[in-house]
């Protein structure tokens, strides 16, 4: 399902302190979207 939603968007935005585990990243970086990341 969270596929489904990446091709929808133009750009990833999370907060995360660390986002080595992040399956999300992962998804995005492999479709080419841009990603924000800030540590909250």
């Amino acid at each position: 399902m969270i596929p489904k939603y990446l091709s929808d968007i133009d750009v990833l935005v999370l907060s995360y302190l660390k986002a080595a585990g992040s399956g999300m990243i992962k998804i995005a970086m492999a479709r080419s979207i841009p990603i924000i990341t800030s540590g909250l």
